[in-house]
């Protein structure tokens, strides 16, 4: 499970759109040599350890524009589930033309990881009384009463010259930009984009009076948010990142602080924390002179609601900084904090490097022999028997009866020879083994090895606890990327794997056959070392007990159920489906929940509905929800799920190359057809349907329909996409 990068909301893994604000998160990948999903951000497949396409060109896929595979924003539900359909190619060309420009794209190296913007999403509270698309290159916004009539929001929305395809692959971006507050009074939105990469023109007017006049609040905005009252927007202006408040009722607009990285605000927009380029910590009360809080932080971690309390990382060591006391000191040698609670519980690891050598993977099972063995001297061999002559005896018995002496003596110093001889070439031979043993033993004892690894703790507000010194943290031993390997849900309970490669065992010095072999064997088994499934609540760690290649582990936020794949077959990817609750702390045993599961494509649509595919082929496969069979035929990435009404909505049918399947809705019992030639859809929390069809793939243009209770109605035509609006909060900066 993952998190919403723009509100904190927990997503299941294949989510492309969080359901409660709308952002977009990165488009599911899958490893093309095992078929598994990949984590956003991977390098390797986690499964096969394969590597990935992380590394698009920037060309076709710059800073802060979508996968080249990524579905357009115009599928992303407003508060429901997710909702994210396959696409054709971004086509390269669209990067050309910056609107995307300052709106998505400036890209920004920093030295501090920051999760201000992270931890203060809205509530999420979408309207339902409103839908925004892009045509004709402009904003075009509506409510869905029967009689609504659509106008046009923006004025010259792009200050050049853009073609429908640029328009169609922007309404994401676009959307993201644009907020409705929170009151449902005003909109907020860019207009009149240039074509550079600064921020873009943010302008406000009221939704439900058109005639009224737009308000400029300032030029190369960069991110925004709208307070709760919607009487000030907090925002951050030009490649400097000066930080300003608008005050709605004055029309003016104070400067709070330059250079500033990051900031979050309260919901009334009276405090404000920030982070500036110096790496330093202030708290702003509106009225008041700022208060530095840190300097020198090389990351911020947790921030309360409220904005009282900061942990942070600083030379290493985490640190609490509750406002108005002194800062408290965590723990040393912190390399990545997991999860903090508002309970102040934590999970956190550290890290320790250590070199090896390949000497220490062996078994000398040779040492005290070759001790022994010392180079042989050069064997003095005896003088061999002279032949009698017969001229120096006088009768022939006596010379016979001197050459058998001599035969004798020839076999006897023969025999002596050749054992002396072949004495020596063993010895020698010996000899020369322990000086290729020696080569070896010292190649092996000079060739080292850079490992990592990672202990897990947990710190329970007053101590911690180590509960592995195996942490698993990435693709191999040596890896530093940060993989899904682990999750902690809401509550404090996490999933993990260990890896011990000090496990692995030993090879015998006479088993070597050379350096490079054993080199490679070694890389080999510390690259594929055991690995092993823990559930901890708290420091309380249990192993998951694993039948056959265990995989797709999911936790669900609350922390109460662990579900997982088990007992694959080999190179195949559907196995039994198991789950494990998890009650007061306690961990149960694990559970068969269903068979023949693929093992993609299964997560949680919300706190207790578990969504998975059977019989899956080219991406379409049967749905089910909670053991409940909706539909065959599904695109596996089309499914919004509402569990308020137990509602599934989704694409049957679909055709890749056309881009396009026949719309239903599930009501639990049935499903119901809506349309045909259905491009992309998005549903509204009070169970609207809003879908694109007829969609040229030529023009980027479609329909734009409202499905209701049974009832459709035609909105607009020739609409290039839908905006998935924000609640008050914009940030890419």
């Amino acid at each position: 499970m993952k998190t919403c990068p723009n509100c904190n909301e927990n997503l299941h893994d294949d989510a492309k759109f969080c359901g409660v604000c709308g952002a977009q998160t990165p488009a599911p990948a899958f490893c093309t040599r095992c078929g598994n999903q990949i984590s956003s951000g991977s390098v390797f497949c986690e499964t096969c350890g394969a590597p990935t396409a992380a590394q698009s060109s920037a060309e076709a896929t710059p800073a802060a524009v979508a996968p080249v595979e990524a579905k357009p924003a115009e599928v992303a539900p407003a508060a429901v589930a997710p909702v994210v359909t396959a696409a054709p190619k971004v086509k390269k060309k669209f990067p050309k033309k910056a609107l995307i420009f300052g709106l998505i794209g400036v890209a920004v190296v920093a030295a501090i990881v920051v999760v201000l913007l992270l931890i203060f999403g809205k509530d999420g509270k979408a309207k339902d009384n409103y839908t925004m698309y892009l045509k004709d290159n402009e904003m075009f916004i509506t409510d869905l009463r029967q009689d609504s009539v659509a106008w046009q929001v923006t004025d010259r929305l792009i200050d050049g010259e853009f073609e429908d395809s640029d328009m169609r692959h922007a309404a994401y971006y676009l959307g993201r930009a644009v907020c409705i507050s929170e009151n449902g009074k005003y909109v907020f939105y860019p207009d009149k984009i240039g074509t550079d990469d600064d921020g873009f023109n943010l302008y406000y007017r009221s939704v439900s009076m058109p005639d009224v006049d737009a308000v400029k609040i300032d030029s190369d905005v960069r991110g925004y948010v709208v307070n709760d009252s919607v009487s000030i927007v907090t925002y951050i202006k030009g490649s400097d990142k000066n930080l300003y408040q608008y005050n709605l009722e004055e029309d003016t607009k104070d400067k709070i602080a330059s250079e500033v990285k990051d900031f979050v605000v309260s919901d009334d927009g009276s405090k404000i924390g920030y982070i500036n380029s110096e790496n330093s910590i202030y708290l702003k009360y509106a009225g008041k002179d700022r208060e530095k809080l840190a300097s020198d932080v090389s990351s911020i971690e947790y921030v309360s609601k409220d904005i009282t309390t900061v942990y942070y990382i600083k030379e290493d060591s985490l640190y609490k900084q509750v406002e108005g006391e002194d800062k408290e000191k965590i723990a040393s040698d912190v390399y990545n904090v997991i999860k903090i609670y508002e309970s102040g519980e934590i999970y956190y690891l550290t890290k320790e490097e250590t070199t090896a050598s390949l000497m220490d993977y062996v078994d000398d099972d040779m040492k005290e022999a070759d001790a022994s063995i010392v180079e042989p001297e050069y064997p003095d061999y005896p003088t061999s028997p002279s032949s009698p002559s017969w001229w120096d005896y006088d009768t022939d018995e006596e010379y016979n009866a001197a050459y058998e002496a001599y035969e004798k003596a020839y076999e006897e110093w023969e025999a002596e020879y050749d054992r002396m001889q072949e004495e020596y070439y063993a010895a020698r031979e010996a000899y020369y083994d322990k000086q290729s043993r020696d080569e070896l033993r010292e190649d092996l004892e000079d060739e080292t090895i850079n490992q990592t690894t990672y202990s897990l703790y947990f710190y329970d507000g007053t101590k911690d606890t180590m509960i592995t010194d195996s942490f698993a943290y990435g693709y191999d031993y040596y890896s530093e990327y940060y993989s899904d390997y682990s999750y902690a849900s809401d509550a404090p309970v996490i999933t993990y794997e260990t890896c011990k490669t000090s496990d692995i065992e030993k090879t015998k010095l006479s088993e070597i056959e050379g350096f490079y072999s054993f080199e490679n064997t070694i890389d080999e088994a510390l690259s594929s070392a055991s690995r092993e499934r823990y559930i901890a609540a708290k420091s309380n760690a249990v192993i998951v007990e694993q039948e056959k290649n265990a995989t797709n582990f999911k936790l669900n936020s609350a922390g109460t159920v662990v579900y997982y794949i088990d007992d694959i077959p080999d190179e195949e990817n559907y196995g039994e489906l198991y789950c494990i609750s998890i009650n007061d702390g306690k961990i149960g045993k694990a559970e068969l929940y269903d068979s023949d599961v693929r093992t993609s494509y299964s997560y949680f649509a919300n706190e207790n509905d578990f969504v998975y595919f059977k019989d899956v082929k080219d991406g379409k496969g049967e749905l089910y929800i909670n053991k409940n069979r909706i539909d065959y035929d599904v695109e596996c990435y089309s499914v919004s799920y509402d569990s308020e009404s137990g509602k599934t909505v989704y694409l049957t049918d679909y055709n890749s190359e056309k881009d396009y399947g026949t719309l239903k809705i599930h009501d639990g019992k049935k499903a119901t057809k809506i349309a045909d030639d259905v491009h992309t859809f998005y549903t509204t929390p009070e169970g609207r349907v809003l879908y694109l069809y007829d969609y040229s793939l030529n023009y980027y243009k479609g329909e734009l329909c409202e499905w209701y209770n049974g009832e459709t109605r035609h909105i607009d035509e020739d609409v290039n996409g839908i905006l998935i609006t924000n609640d008050g909060a914009y940030m890419d900066y």
